[in-house]
């Protein structure tokens, strides 16, 4: 059976190993990015079975990484987590309808 495999971006790099220490001691296997055009060239060689992203990262729009998986029919079933430094209401309502929690 394949290792489920998670992948991770986000600039700062404590969070990134702090996150890979955490799914990899549940089991997963962990890829990781630094910045979005690294991650799309990752999911362009494998789609992850589950993708956390900075928003930061993101257009000023921040959820840009996630509504353009949406539109691709096998990316669009990849559950994802919204790292957020700071969570609102309205983040909550932008992302009803994806499978995106922040």
């Amino acid at each position: 059976m394949r290792k489920k495999v998670v992948l991770i971006c986000d600039r700062d790099r404590a969070t990134v190993r702090s996150l890979s220490a955490e799914f990899q001691l549940a089991g997963l296997n962990v890829e990781t990015a630094f910045d979005l055009e690294s991650a799309v060239a990752l999911m362009d060689q494998r789609l992850p079975d589950l993708l956390c992203v900075d928003l930061e990262l993101s257009s000023p729009e921040g959820l840009s990484v996630f509504q353009m998986l949406s539109t691709d029919q096998l990316a669009a079933r990849i559950p994802g987590i919204a790292l957020v430094r700071r969570m609102d209401e309205s983040l909550v309502e932008r992302t009803a309808g994806m499978c995106v929690y922040p």
